[in-house]
C-alpha cells in the first residue's frame, strides 16, 4: 500500500514539475500583437516616401520628418485607441506639416497588421514591419492636403512603449 502511495506521489510531483516548465517556456514567448498593443506608445520618428502634388506638378519626396511628436494609446480590453502624429516634411527647403489624429476602435487582422476605424477619417490599415519588447515600427498610407499641395506618402512610424 505504501509503495502505491509513494508511486502516486512521485507521478504527481513529476506532472507538476513538467507543467511548471511549460509555463516558464511560454513566459519567454513573444506576446501576440493583441496583447502587445496595450498602453501608450510615443512616436519617436516618422519616415516618409512618395510624392507631393503641387500646381507645378508632382515632386518625389523621401526623408525623415522633423519636429516629430505624437502617440498611439491602445486600450486592448475595449479595443479603442487615440492617436496623434505631427511632423514636418522638407522639400527643397520648404517645410510642409504632416498631421493626423483621432480616436476610434482597432482590429487585429494578423500578427503583422491591424486597422484603426475612426468615425471621422474612416478605416486606416497599419502594417507592422518590426517589433521588439518595447518598440514597434508601423507603416501606413498618408494621402492628405498639406500647405501647398497634396501629400501621397508611405509613412514608417517608430513607436516606443511607455
Amino acid at each position: 500500500m505504501q509503495t502505491v502511495i509513494r508511486l502516486g506521489l512521485f507521478i504527481l510531483s513529476i506532472s507538476l514539475l513538467s507543467s511548471c516548465e511549460k509555463e516558464d517556456e511560454n513566459s519567454d514567448a513573444t506576446p501576440t500583437l493583441s496583447t502587445f498593443l496595450q498602453g501608450n506608445f510615443d512616436l519617436t520618428r516618422a519616415d516618409y516616401s512618395g510624392s507631393l502634388g503641387t500646381i507645378l506638378g508632382s515632386i518625389p519626396v523621401n526623408g525623415t520628418g522633423t519636429n516629430t511628436d505624437g502617440f498611439f494609446l491602445f486600450e486592448s480590453f475595449t479595443k479603442t485607441t487615440t492617436y496623434l502624429l505631427n511632423t514636418n516634411m522638407t522639400v527643397a527647403t520648404v517645410s510642409y506639416p504632416l498631421y493626423f489624429g483621432g480616436a476610434g476602435t482597432f482590429e487585429i487582422l494578423s500578427e503583422t497588421s491591424f486597422n484603426i476605424n475612426d468615425a471621422i477619417t474612416g478605416t486606416t490599415n497599419y502594417e507592422v514591419s518590426s517589433r521588439t519588447a518595447n518598440s514597434l515600427v508601423i507603416s501606413t498610407g498618408y494621402d492628405r492636403d498639406t500647405l501647398g499641395g497634396n501629400a501621397n506618402l508611405l509613412l514608417n512610424l517608430y513607436l516606443t512603449k511607455d
